[in-house]
């Protein structure tokens, strides 16, 4: 009997030794299972957070492009207009028989036409002088030549070197050179002189661009020599003590 007892309080401590471990166990688990809990809940926030910048940088990309596709379309319709109003100077300038720059213009790149723009319309302004100058002369002459064959000399005295013109003789025009301006202004001027003075301003400007353009010709042509002149060794002088069967070879 009291073997019974000893072994039941030895299985009673063994299962309260069991239950207390268990529970100790059990314990730990959960603490485990807290911190796992507590790491998901700040991988999933972090996940979240991340996915969120991925949203919006997504966002900004797109964002992004479409900015550089609107500048890229800004840009080529720039380069479009330029070019259309450079074709509009240089036939400007044909008709008034002047001839523009070399165009080196890359496609999408407007900044090569507004230089070139730039450059045309600057030069504009001497063109302008310079037609202004010659229609003057031109108006001048045919008026003289309308006075000479009307029976006027007066043109004989003022080309000799003794008689003298200023700016001055030009002032307070009398009644009737002022009505000759104007009559030959309607019935020359406005009747064919334009066309004659335009013809005669084309043909001196094509003498002048095509005498440059010989210039230059001639100055490159002159470049390539003395660049082959200075790539090219010099000639070995001639042996004169070579021997007669040397000198026959040379001969």
């Amino acid at each position: 009997m009291q073997k019974a007892e000893e072994r039941q309080l030895k299985d009673e401590k063994r299962i309260a030794d069991l239950k207390y471990a268990l529970s100790t166990q059990v314990e730990l688990h959960r603490t485990e299972v807290q911190e796992l809990e507590k790491k998901l809940d700040e991988m999933t926030e972090n996940f979240n957070v991340e996915l969120t910048k991925r949203e919006i940088s997504d966002i900004e990309l797109l964002r992004l492009q479409k900015n550089v596709e609107e500048l890229h379309q800004a840009k080529e319709e720039c380069y479009n207009v330029a070019t259309e109003c450079a074709k509009n100077l240089k036939n400007r300038f044909a008709k008034v028989g002047t001839f523009s720059s070399e165009q080196n213009f890359i496609r999408g790149d407007p900044n090569r036409d507004i230089l070139w723009i730039s450059g045309e319309a600057e030069f504009f302004e001497e063109i302008l002088s310079g037609r202004g100058d010659f229609c003057a002369f031109a108006s001048a002459r045919g008026a003289v030549s309308v006075l000479e064959k009307v029976g006027c000399e007066h043109a004989k005295v003022m080309v000799q070197s003794g008689f003298s013109l200023s700016a001055n003789d030009i002032r307070n025009p009398s009644a009737e050179a002022a009505a000759l301006n104007g009559k030959f202004y309607n019935e020359v001027w406005l009747k064919g002189g334009r066309e004659i003075t335009d013809e005669a301003i084309r043909k001196n400007e094509k003498e002048s661009h095509d005498a440059l353009g010989e210039a230059k010709k001639t100055e490159e042509a002159a470049k390539r020599a003395r660049l082959i002149a200075e790539l090219s060794p010099p000639l070995e002088p001639y042996d004169t003590e070579a021997g007669p069967s040397l000198k026959g070879h040379l001969m």
